[in-house]
């Protein structure tokens, strides 16, 4: 970001403090947003401390969006000197992208489901009961398990990011499937902007217009529910729409939060912050669960149902209660979600009707 877009901000920044609420940077400055604008060459902020939620410019009366000044620092800082932060993405990609850890099943077929990272660390019951549905309503569906790469571009690294993509694309192109069903929405999000020609919707897209799962089993007095919208949502409203239609065919209640849909909060997973600033995550994560008016949160992104439990509440995904009847989120160590990853990989099957 140019200087002269930096001083118009500042000038045309009022002062009146509603980014700071929805920000964990924002939240621990003794400075002022408008004095951070002012002087953002002298600030010492750690640009991978934004969470890239884009909370702070729906706030803002006057648009102003702080985390552009922060992805335009991190684009700065090259692999020739990467910080700690940035290794550590890295290092996870690294998992991410590998072999043992990837999968396409399928020839062509009808439907591909893409579960993301995130969901695909869950138990392979949950993955095979999702293919299975699907099985029941399409000709042929298969499974697609890789990374769209979004963690490099949080970081600010996007060639490396370019270079990840194209490895998930061209295997995605070797599956080709006529539409891609995803339940991640960065996954969704990345692939919008980036192939705005491949056919891709939310997989709450099609729950909405298919029979629920035949597991699924509605329970009466079901404690009561908030639905948090992952950030990457901010700019789809047809998720939040899709989401929400899913919950009222399943007769599931839910509230909502304060902060919701386009102007919801972050979770404290965004840029990356649960890897790179744990504590800081954890800070935002606790200030968003108290945000909840009940004990249980359910959400439709298996990293916020994570750290919404992390902060204090009880985070549940909503496929989890659709496919498995569990209301609650059972928190995973790091060698558990990588077995399942694995096993995701060698047990799940294409589905043929």
């Amino acid at each position: 970001m140019n200087k002269e877009k930096r001083m118009e901000w500042s000038q045309a920044c009022i002062d009146c403090k509603r980014c700071v609420p929805s920000c964990v940077i924002l939240r621990n400055q003794e400075r002022s947003p408008k004095s951070i604008l002012e002087n953002f060459s002298q600030a010492s902020l750690d640009p991978f401390t934004c969470m890239e939620c884009q909370a702070c410019k729906e706030a803002c009366p006057k648009g102003i969006d702080f985390g552009e000044l922060f992805i335009a620092q991190k684009k700065i800082l090259t692999p020739s000197s990467p910080p700690l932060a940035f290794k550590k993405v890295l290092r996870l990609q690294q998992w991410n992208f590998s072999p043992l850890f990837s999968a396409s099943k399928g020839r062509s077929p009808e439907v591909a489901f893409m579960p993301g990272c995130a969901l695909a660390n869950r138990s392979p019951e949950l993955i095979e009961a999702i293919l299975n549905h699907l099985g029941e309503h399409f000709h042929s569906v298969g499974y697609f398990q890789h990374c769209c790469g979004k963690p490099l571009r949080l970081i600010g690294d996007e060639e490396g990011f370019r270079a990840d993509f194209q490895k998930s694309l061209q295997a995605l192109r070797e599956l080709s499937p006529k539409l891609l069903l995803t339940a991640c929405s960065n996954c969704y999000t990345t692939f919008k902007k980036e192939l705005p020609s491949l056919d891709i919707q939310p997989l709450y897209g099609v729950l909405e217009e298919i029979p629920l799962p035949r597991s699924f089993t509605p329970q009466p007095h079901q404690p009561a529910l908030t639905l948090h919208d992952p950030c990457p949502s901010i700019s789809h409203p047809e998720l939040h729409r899709s989401v929400r239609g899913v919950l009222q065919k399943a007769g599931i209640p839910f509230g909502e939060f304060k902060n919701s849909k386009e102007k919801t909060l972050c979770c404290g997973s965004g840029g990356m912050l649960g890897l790179t600033h744990p504590a800081l995550a954890k800070n935002q994560a606790i200030h968003r669960a108290k945000e909840s008016p009940t004990p249980l949160i359910l959400t439709y992104c298996q990293s916020c149902a994570d750290r919404l439990t992390i902060g204090g509440k009880k985070g549940v995904h909503l496929l989890e209660i659709l496919y498995q009847n569990r209301l609650e989120n059972r928190p995973l160590g790091f060698f558990a979600k990588w077995k399942n990853r694995f096993l995701n990989r060698w047990l799940q099957r294409a589905q043929r009707s």
